[in-house]
């Protein structure tokens, strides 16, 4: 005769189906098995690769699932009939895949140049695709007007790639690889202290690039992307704070930066680790 069933065995039983069905969840988690790579900003924004439209567009698709395109900020590559046009294609698509993610960094004000948000934009695997490009030779460096935090990384990448005639900057470009563009109105003043042999780096022109740009073109509406989420505690952004999503703008201290939502720069990774002082030595810059 089988035995009746008392209703707290019956209870316990069913907490423990229930239990052993919730641990294998917890690991299939995405937000837990999918890991930022330590060379892509902490306050980056993840998206979602769509399709890489040409060398100098991608569509992206954000938190929100809305599709955007996006350029690559001070750096510009070949357009299509131009030399080294299908290597830097090929290029950008090994870098950002159809389908994978992408970490992006914006800049306040948001430049929106021929259709695209120019943004910093890191691979999957922490490559800083922006300046990859530029350091390869498959793209020029193209400063928009100001200086930002990546603006010299990118440029002393380009000396190098011009000094070793890579990509768009060798012999099989020609006569492109050889004219220096003297008046440039995107080249930032403060940039004169990046130099080349003892002089001031040039900044080159691709034969036949001459489409007009301004750089006063900004976009004035809500940006696109998803914000980064504030860490607990920290004040949330309003009209007179800037969002921690951005580039730092360089605050005077680490307390003022934090208290804006930006911080935790690390040595070797982050540009703005240099600009403050790193109080206890560790390597992090504006701990929060």
């Amino acid at each position: 005769m089988e035995r009746p069933v008392s209703p707290l065995s019956r209870a316990l039983t069913m907490v423990a189906a229930a239990a052993a069905l919730a641990v294998p969840a917890v690991w299939a988690s995405p937000a837990a098995a999918a890991s930022r790579p330590k060379n892509v900003p902490k306050n980056s924004i993840e998206v979602t690769v769509k399709k890489v439209v040409d060398a100098n567009a991608i569509d992206v698709v954000t938190a929100k699932g809305r599709t955007v395109r996006i350029g690559l900020l001070e750096a510009e590559s070949p357009v299509r009939g131009q030399c080294w046009n299908e290597e830097a294609l090929k290029r950008l698509k090994e870098l950002l895949p159809d389908g994978k993610r992408a970490y992006l960094r914006t800049v306040k004000p948001l430049p929106f140049d021929d259709g695209r948000y120019l943004v910093y934009v890191w691979s999957r695997s922490g490559d800083f695709v922006n300046r990859d490009l530029v350091a390869k030779g498959y793209a020029q460096a193209s400063p928009f007007g100001r200086k930002y935090a990546y603006t010299e990384s990118i440029l002393r990448a380009q000396s190098k790639a011009q000094d070793t005639r890579l990509g768009i900057w060798s012999e099989a470009c020609g006569e492109a690889a050889q004219r220096p563009l003297v008046v440039d109105l995107h080249v930032p003043q403060d940039s004169a202290s990046v130099r080349q042999g003892g002089g001031t780096l040039v900044m080159p022109e691709i034969r036949g690039t001459d489409r007009p740009r301004s750089p006063e073109r900004y976009i004035r509406g809500a940006n696109p992307f998803e914000p980064a989420q504030p860490q607990p505690g920290a004040p949330a952004a309003s009209a007179t704070q800037p969002s921690g999503s951005g580039v730092d703008p360089r605050f005077r201290t680490c307390a003022e930066a934090i208290r804006y939502g930006y911080g935790d720069y690390r040595r070797g990774i982050d540009p703005e680790y240099d600009w403050y002082r790193d109080a206890d030595g560790d390597g992090v810059a504006c701990e929060r």
